[in-house]
């Protein structure tokens, strides 16, 4: 397959699957966010949703891609595989290390974004529970999901094995899909306190 710059591919979901059916839901809110001139004012705002928006995609392809979690170690010989394929120009877009990437890749989005929008929406300085406090508080705030999916990302930040040698997630794609809704209250709550 060759990709040329202004072709644009497009893939319609199936909005009658509920996981798709959320997303969609989601990125409905994103837009309404984004059409709010309290939120356009806020260029952080805008810059944490667009990262929340690359979040969704990502869930949209690990959906796609029947994300599954993976037991066991790392399959060594698919990595080298994989590896050696983008080395002569050929990528592999389906399977569970696709899955897989997918779902990291929306988990680090959010994570990021979690932290982004605390810092903006609270104005509190320090660590990220004292910030946490503060939003939960001030907007009355729910987040189990978001800080399964961000200590889940820190731990594979941190620890040497990362998701390999047996150990298993902490939060997955459930909970991914739940952190999405988490963010937008929070910034949905904040953009009406700012007077939407």
């Amino acid at each position: 397959m060759t990709l040329v710059a202004d072709t644009q591919a497009l893939i319609e979901l199936d909005l009658t699957d509920p996981n798709f059916s959320k997303l969609a839901k989601e990125s409905g809110r994103i837009a309404a966010l984004l059409r709010l001139p309290v939120v356009q004012g806020e260029v952080r705002i805008v810059g944490c949703l667009d990262d929340l928006l690359g979040a969704v995609y990502c869930l949209v392809f690990a959906t796609i891609t029947k994300f599954g979690d993976r037991h066991g170690p790392i399959e060594r010989d698919k990595v080298l595989i994989r590896a050696e394929a983008v080395s002569r120009g050929s990528v592999r877009t389906d399977g569970k290390w696709m899955a897989g990437f997918h779902l990291n890749s929306a988990m680090y989005r959010l994570s990021a974004t979690y932290d982004r929008i605390l810092k903006t929406v609270t104005d509190v300085s320090g660590d990220l529970a004292a910030m946490r406090n503060a939003a939960e508080k001030q907007f009355n705030w729910k987040s189990k999901n978001i800080r399964g999916i961000h200590g889940q990302v820190t731990a594979l930040k941190h620890d040497r094995r990362g998701a390999h040698d047996g150990r298993r997630r902490d939060a997955g794609l459930e909970n991914a899909y739940g952190a999405v809704g988490e963010l937008l209250s929070l910034t949905e709550a904040w953009a009406c306190k700012k007077g939407c």
